[in-house]
């Protein structure tokens, strides 16, 4: 049995913009990291995850497929101008440009967003977290 979730790009774009809103300078590696905890808990509190990607497990942590490719605009064009209305990578960085649309992310979303980067965010600047 293989359960799949659709993923939603906007909703994708705006929890990036948000993180980065809350968390200036976020890199690359910290935002997946960032969203595949914020997906894991609201798929165990709510049945549903918040991106509805797809990750896949590799030697430095959960990669999420989609969100990757868009973030190195690779991919789908949706996908990648989802993310690139509120900011584009500069480097390792993501650069926001513009504040997330928090019409697209629901209460439940927010909270949980708000929960891994009050846990996590500190400890993933100075590398200590293991997936």
């Amino acid at each position: 049995m293989n359960i799949g979730f659709d993923f939603r790009p906007e909703k994708f774009a705006s929890a990036t913009a948000y993180l980065a809103e809350r968390k200036p300078e976020v890199t690359k590696k910290e935002l997946c990291k960032l969203l595949y905890f914020a997906d894991k808990r609201h798929l165990l509190r709510y049945g549903r995850t918040i991106t509805g990607d797809k990750y896949f497990a590799l030697e430095q942590g959960p990669i999420p497929s989609n969100e990757l490719d868009a973030l190195n605009g690779k991919g789908k064009a949706e996908n990648i101008n989802a993310v690139k209305q509120y900011g584009q990578l500069r480097g390792w960085t993501f650069k926001l440009e513009h504040p997330a649309d928090l019409r697209a992310l629901s209460k439940s979303d927010l909270i949980v967003l708000d929960e891994i980067l009050a846990e996590m965010g500190a400890v993933l600047r100075i590398g200590t977290l293991s997936v």
